[in-house]
């Protein structure tokens, strides 16, 4: 079952002309305008933002995440003890997590975001880099980024985590407005 939709692409220049496009859009149920686009959308969007917030914790666990408030619904909730994020609406989601790394040890840094649940699924960053500065010592040296991004099918309840190596420093925050560290998550479908 499903409905054909008949819209208007755009006017020419000479204004005589106009082009539709038609599309099929399958569905089962439900009612018009929750099968043509219009439900409401949901995102969060995290960030460090505080240097005594930043730690990584048991496990590797990153704790300490900021939320900024958007204006729409939120797609997940986040647990501050645990550095967990629950998903609150069953779909396929959008993630996208970045963290700066202030590594002088490990000659790599990883960044993995696992869920727990039937399907386990996991984004996956790891990056080597060499510990003795080729062209001298510089205060960037040390700054290693590592992020992942990808879509994701999730269940309602769903829970997410950012997890690092356990001996691994977040770089510090020097300004707030501007942290390297985000977690950003919206749902697509």
């Amino acid at each position: 079952m499903g409905m054909i939709v008949l819209s208007k692409k755009k006017q020419t220049f000479f204004g005589s002309l106009k082009s539709y496009s038609v599309s099929f859009l399958p569905f089962e149920g439900g009612t018009l305008q929750e099968k043509h686009g219009n439900r409401k959308k949901a995102a969060s969007h995290f960030e460090i933002t505080k240097v005594s917030s930043q730690q990584v914790g048991e496990g590797g666990v990153i704790k300490g995440w900021e939320e900024r408030m958007l204006n729409m619904s939120k797609a997940v909730m986040y647990n501050k003890e645990e550095g967990t994020f629950t998903v609150k609406k069953e779909g396929v989601y959008f993630l996208f997590c970045q963290v700066l790394f202030n590594e002088q040890e490990s000659q790599y840094v990883k960044l993995d975001v696992v869920t727990n649940g039937k399907k386990p699924q996991k984004l996956q960053c790891m990056e080597g880099y060499g510990t003795t500065p080729s062209a001298g010592p510089h205060p960037f040296h040390f700054l290693k980024p590592c992020q992942v991004s990808g879509l994701l099918q999730l269940d309602k309840g769903t829970e997410l985590h950012a997890i690092t190596g356990p001996s691994f420093r977040l770089h510090s925050v020097g300004n707030p407005s501007a942290s390297p560290h985000v977690f950003s998550i919206f749902k697509v479908n």
